[in-house]
């Protein structure tokens, strides 16, 4: 399948079905034995690590922190640059994830560690921001919102959509599904259908059942 700039492609199918899977091997996460994967016309078995992480953001289901450094170290984990806290702040305003972080008394320089830690959700955020802050041009999303609420969800997803990049994304969220260019539905690690949400809930098909 191909994904072009800009575009939403949202990955659906059961449990066991590859959609993980796929996210991880365009990441390098995993190495592939068999076919391609290209970014930008280029091969991602000719490409080192640094130039695949400058084009490619992954936040994972269930994202952690690094336990001993404070909460806006963790949101500037490997950005080479320096990033001033008005930008960081700034961000984590958009995401919802500032008003979590302002209870507590040290702020974005509380330390995570025994009897500080965030909830599912708020790390979720946490990785979100991680990645939105290195501005890369494609996203890989794998269940980004799943421990959400729903109004936090819409907020992330419009912000998302604002950024205008490349997102190839896992989720079970009807609100996401029928806003994205296409839908591949996988099974066994193939895909069986692809469409918009429109189409494939208006026929008899794998998708409706899921």
């Amino acid at each position: 399948f191909e994904v072009h700039p800009g575009q939403a492609v949202a990955i659906v199918g059961g449990n066991g079905a590859g959609k993980t899977t796929i996210l991880r091997l365009i990441s390098q996460l995993i190495k592939h034995s068999r076919g391609y994967i290209q970014i930008d016309g280029y091969n991602t078995r000719d490409l080192n690590e640094r130039s695949i992480r400058s084009h490619i953001g992954f936040v994972p289901q269930d994202p952690g922190l690094v336990h001993g450094l404070s909460i806006r170290d963790n949101l500037t984990y490997g950005l080479e640059n320096d990033m001033n806290l008005e930008d960081v702040q700034g961000l984590c305003q958009q995401l919802g994830l500032d008003q979590h972080i302002s209870r507590f008394t040290a702020g974005y320089d509380t330390l995570i560690g025994p009897g500080v830690d965030l909830s599912g959700g708020q790390r979720q955020l946490v990785a979100l921001a991680r990645v939105l802050l290195r501005r890369p041009p494609i996203l890989l999303l794998d269940e980004p919102t799943s421990q959400l609420d729903n109004r936090a969800q819409d907020r992330v997803w419009q912000l998302l959509k604002a950024k205008g990049v490349t997102m190839l994304l896992t989720t079970h969220r009807l609100s996401f599904l029928s806003d994205v260019n296409e839908i591949l539905v996988l099974e066994e690690g193939k895909i069986i259908e692809r469409g918009s949400h429109d189409v494939l809930i208006s026929g008899q098909t794998y998708y409706r059942d899921l």
